[in-house]
């Protein structure tokens, strides 16, 4: 289950991502894909990981749903193929390899906890 929090002026302040284990899901973020871990704001029982201006945070309700809430996350990389041997290195599985796909190239892998993540390579290796 995700849950969308709306901040002033309308911007979305967070993800949040009900799971089994939030302080490995958390640390499996930082570890892999960067981001400063950092409490809630609005709820210091939740644990957070932050980026610029982006903050997913992860929350133990029970057991967490199997279902794909949404269909992915995306983020930019400036280089795929950098990220992508990193990160298999790390025993990361990727379903999707990097490939192009329109004008730009792409790979999906899976968190701990299924949700899928797509990274993106624009041409310009800028996002």
């Amino acid at each position: 289950c995700i849950e969308l929090v709306t901040g002033k002026a309308g911007w979305q302040s967070h993800l949040n991502i009900l799971c089994d284990d939030p302080a490995t899901h958390a640390q499996w973020y930082v570890s892999m894909l960067g981001g400063e871990p950092v409490r809630c704001a609005f709820d210091d029982t939740r644990l957070a990981v932050r980026w610029d201006s982006e903050m997913i945070c992860f929350m133990a309700q029970g057991v967490a749903t199997r279902d794909r809430t949404i269909d992915h996350i995306g983020w930019t990389t400036p280089d795929l193929d950098a990220t992508y041997d990193r990160l298999t290195r790390a025993d990361v599985a990727f379903p999707v390899p990097p490939r192009p796909f329109g004008t730009v190239r792409l790979a999906f892998l899976r968190d701990p906890g299924g949700i899928w993540i797509e990274l993106v390579e624009s041409p310009t290796g800028k996002p």
